[in-house]
């Protein structure tokens, strides 16, 4: 009696590539993730397609080339499997980070009610990370997505973040990311 074995690995994605993100406009775009071992992977993003082939230990990843500010795009990645990212939106990322006074949220704000009932922005989006220990570096985060600026998802933005994004949105005119 002979068994073959044959080890399979999706391709999968870290979980800062999750609908609703936003990518850096005119810079070199990095997407990455694990596959199985030699899987050739193809990552398409607007009218750019890049294919790459997973190395011996599965990871693998690929560059765009510089895209301007746009909205309602695809991050398509696909291999073994297919993922869909959606409502992907190109403009300014900005990290809120390092300090206490970033965990206040807009529904602790002045004027918390009236902030939020004006908080209907799709091109104002935040991930929180959850905090984590670890004495080695991580490839990934055990939770967060990406959410649109409105008025039940923003109360739980970082204040100080989601004003700064607002301000630049009213000065810029393009989508704006921050990772909390």
């Amino acid at each position: 009696l002979c068994f073959c074995l044959t080890v399979q690995a999706k391709v999968a994605v870290p979980k800062i590539f999750s609908d609703n993100m936003v990518l850096q406009r005119e810079t070199p775009i990095a997407v990455w993730g694990s596959a199985a071992a030699g899987e050739r992977i193809t990552v398409t993003l607007n009218k750019q397609n890049v294919s790459v082939v997973a190395d011996e230990g599965g990871k693998w990843s690929v560059k765009f080339q510089p895209e301007k500010a746009a909205t309602n795009l695809t991050l398509r990645i696909s291999g073994e499997n297919t993922i869909d990212i959606k409502n992907v939106a190109i403009g300014e990322v900005w990290l809120c980070s390092g300090q206490s006074n970033m965990e206040w949220s807009v529904v602790q704000s002045v004027n918390a009610a009236q902030e939020l009932s004006a908080a209907k922005n799709p091109d104002i989006r935040q991930i929180k990370i959850a905090k984590s220990i670890s004495s080695t570096p991580l490839d990934d985060f055990s939770e967060g997505s990406w959410l649109v600026s409105d008025p039940q998802n923003a109360k739980d933005f970082t204040a100080i973040g989601y004003f700064f994004a607002r301000d630049l949105y009213r000065e810029l005119k393009v989508p704006i990311g921050i990772i909390n």
